[in-house]
């Protein structure tokens, strides 16, 4: 009983009950607003701090599952890897935030979210050269857990 009567961890109750806060952006139009951010037109005209900023957002309010399912739909998806593949440095902040906000949506979601990328044909024509350029520039540790969550993002894509 040390997580009470449901014997779900605080993780899980979050993913499924969310807080008052998650529950107001739910119910509220900052994920349609967040995902119109990151559209190729608002990310291409936009500030490097607005993009992250933005990604911070998603990646904070998509542990809530309502949310997550939300976004799904809005394909944030699409945009996440449009973004971690036209970042020239995979070392930099904004293919984290875009990397952890898309195993967010994997996590919170499942399958749903893994058969919405799935959907997207050039979803692994975009991440395999992002794969490529760390495996062939990378050599820090940072750049192994990049590699390594790259790997599976294609791996559960395929």
């Amino acid at each position: 009983m040390i997580y009470g009567p449901e014997n779900a961890s605080p993780l899980m109750r979050l993913y499924k009950n969310g807080n008052r806060n998650l529950k107001a952006f739910n119910d509220s139009m900052v994920p349609e607003t967040l995902a119109n951010c990151l559209s190729h037109e608002n990310v291409a005209r936009s500030s490097l701090d607005t993009t992250i900023s933005v990604l911070e957002a998603l990646a904070a309010v998509t542990v809530f599952r309502p949310i997550s399912e939300q976004v799904i739909s809005l394909c944030v998806a699409e945009s996440l890897v449009r973004i971690i593949s036209q970042t020239k440095d995979f070392r930099s902040y904004v293919v984290n935030l875009a990397i952890e906000a898309l195993w967010n949506l994997i996590e919170v979601v499942g399958k749903e979210a893994v058969a919405d990328l799935a959907s997207y044909p050039d979803v692994f024509k975009s991440l395999k050269p992002a794969f490529a350029n760390v495996l062939k520039h990378g050599f820090k540790k940072d750049d192994k857990c990049i590699r390594n969550e790259i790997c599976l993002l294609i791996n559960f894509i395929l």
